[in-house]
């Protein structure tokens, strides 16, 4: 992905994102993660230490394992290999399984998310919860915590003319450029009336159904969505450089202008709301059989590239909807920018 990475499974579980970015190219030397179902996969508990019940270190790879004493064995193993820059990540269908009902650290994607923010970091990058849209040469960062109603802003934004980047995650440079994440988008039902999105039967049927999974009682307590892929409806922007910021959030309407330390200061809360990567189990229990490894190293590089990118920024703004209609606030900033540019010009 834009040359920053490189993911290879042998399960759809990344398909929502894989066929977003199958490329050719050689990802020798490049960061690349691998996932790998191994069925059969067993690990060997004999003489190694461990932490608790479950995770255990592998001396002779420095691997992180997990093995949990279920009615059926729970296994997982994590190689890391850092002078390579390559990651392994092998489970059996058990841990598959169990870690889509728990969810957390355990889900494969947090994992892949963990170490690529880990790496990004390193190369004073990192990725960002938020969604992103260009509206001309303006590239809007738009953070937010989840079910706030960031996936129907960039959608309606793109609807009306906006140039769609992401609606989850994006990868920012210290220098304020900023690479979506090609992915398809959890759609609510809700989110796909107000779009007004032109789906199949199977597709209504489907989000129905979504939306009801959502309202029942689960440990992620989601409102419920499906994956479509926005290249179906609207011309994607792959990246772009970030000119403004629009936080959003529900509660009464109101745009403000907010400083640079009150944004930082929301910015943070949210990254470690969605996205805690810092205390993820595995690289905590990496960080305990490698004194070498700090992680307070990576955040305080984390918070320098961070305020690198939002100090840069001169427009920045929260904005508050009490119906989740934030596009319209975040559409009425860019047009009057643009007009106090135009009279700008003419003076």
């Amino acid at each position: 992905m834009h040359g920053l990475f490189s993911l290879t499974s042998n399960i759809p579980y990344f398909e929502w994102m894989l066929r977003s970015f199958r490329t050719s190219e050689n990802p020798n030397g490049r960061l690349s993660f691998r996932f790998q179902l191994e069925p059969h996969l067993r690990v060997s508990t004999v003489n190694k230490e461990r932490i608790n019940i479950m995770f255990y270190h592998n001396s002779s790879d420095n691997s992180i394992e997990v093995d949990y004493p279920w009615f059926r064995p729970i296994c997982a193993k994590l190689t890391f290999d850092e002078d390579n820059r390559r990651y392994t990540f092998a489970f059996n269908k058990n841990y598959l399984r169990v870690s889509r009902f728990i969810g957390g650290g355990w889900r494969p994607i947090s994992i892949l998310r963990t170490l690529l923010q880990m790496n990004l970091v390193r190369n004073n990058m990192l990725m960002m919860h938020g969604g992103v849209v260009r509206i001309g040469d303006e590239g809007i960062l738009m953070p937010s915590v989840e079910n706030t109603g960031k996936t129907k802003t960039v959608w309606m934004l793109a609807k009306r003319g906006a140039q769609y980047v992401t609606d989850e995650y994006s990868i920012i440079d210290s220098e304020g450029h900023c690479y979506g994440i090609p992915s398809s988008s959890s759609l609510t039902p809700a989110t796909a009336t107000a779009v007004g999105l032109n789906v199949t039967r199977r597709e209504k049927t489907a989000l129905i159904l979504a939306g009801l999974k959502g309202k029942a009682l689960t440990v992620h307590f989601t409102s419920g969505g499906m994956r479509m892929d926005p290249n179906r409806f609207f011309k994607i922007c792959s990246e772009t450089h970030l000119n403004r910021i629009a936080i959003i959030q529900n509660g009464p309407d109101l745009t403000r202008r907010i400083r640079t330390e009150e944004a930082l200061s929301r910015i943070k809360a949210t990254q470690l709301f969605e996205f805690g990567w810092k205390t993820h189990p595995y690289l905590l229990a990496y960080a305990y059989f490698n004194p070498e490894f700090e992680v307070d190293s990576y955040s305080s590089q984390e918070d320098d590239v961070l305020k690198s990118v939002v100090s840069r920024i001169q427009d920045i703004y929260l904005v508050s909807s009490s119906n989740r209609e934030h596009y319209r606030s975040i559409e009425n900033l860019f047009l009057d920018r643009r007009h106090e540019v135009a009279t700008s010009i003419s003076a």
